[in-house]
C-alpha cells in the first residue's frame, strides 16, 4: 500500500527524496518509477534540483541514455 502511495506521488519536486527512500528500503519498483519520471521530465527535474544534486546522482543522470534533454541543453544548464 505504501509503495502504491509513494509511486503515485512522484513528481519533479520530490523525485530525488522518493528515490532516496526507495534505495534505503530496497524498493526496486519505486526506484524504477522515479527513474522513469527523471527520464521523462529531465529538463524540469534538472531546473529544480541542479544546484542541490550531489556528484554521484548527477553522474547517474548524465550516464542515462534515456534522459529527455539534448546534450547541448544539458551542457548549457551545467555551465550556468
Amino acid at each position: 500500500m505504501c509503495l502504491v502511495t509513494l509511486s503515485g506521488g512522484v513528481c519533479s519536486d520530490n523525485v530525488f527524496e522518493i528515490l532516496q527512500v526507495a534505495k534505503m528500503y530496497d524498493l526496486p519498483a519505486l526506484e524504477t518509477v522515479c527513474w522513469e519520471h527523471i527520464e521523462e521530465k529531465t529538463k524540469e527535474v534538472m531546473l529544480l534540483h541542479l544546484a542541490n544534486l550531489d556528484f554521484s546522482m548527477l553522474s547517474l543522470i548524465l550516464k542515462n541514455d534515456k534522459i529527455s534533454i539534448s546534450e547541448t541543453d544539458l551542457f548549457e544548464m551545467l555551465i550556468q
